[in-house]
């Protein structure tokens, strides 16, 4: 093949390329203003669910902290009533 047969060749390739090109009835600026709340909204859920798992890990770990808290001063409790009781 000549030059010019290869760069006729690669030009009727590119026509085909472009003409198989699917065209929309829209603008691609109008698909995006249909498609950004559906984004925005599925982003939202994703950021809401991962939140939710922090704050779930979080208040497991203060309820433990609450919950050690307690047993020590029950602790503490019954140790200063046996203390008093059996010094009368």
């Amino acid at each position: 093949m000549t030059g010019l047969e290869v760069w006729y060749a690669m030009k009727d390739i590119a026509k085909k390329r472009t003409s198989a090109a699917p065209i929309y009835p829209w603008p691609t600026q109008e698909l995006v203003r249909l498609n950004a709340p559906k984004v925005h909204n599925e982003w939202r859920q994703r950021l809401r669910a991962a939140k939710l798992e922090e704050l779930k890990a979080e208040v497991k770990v203060m309820m433990d902290n609450h919950e050690r808290a307690i047993d020590c001063r029950d602790a503490l409790i019954q140790v200063t009533a046996q203390g008093c009781c059996s010094v009368t």
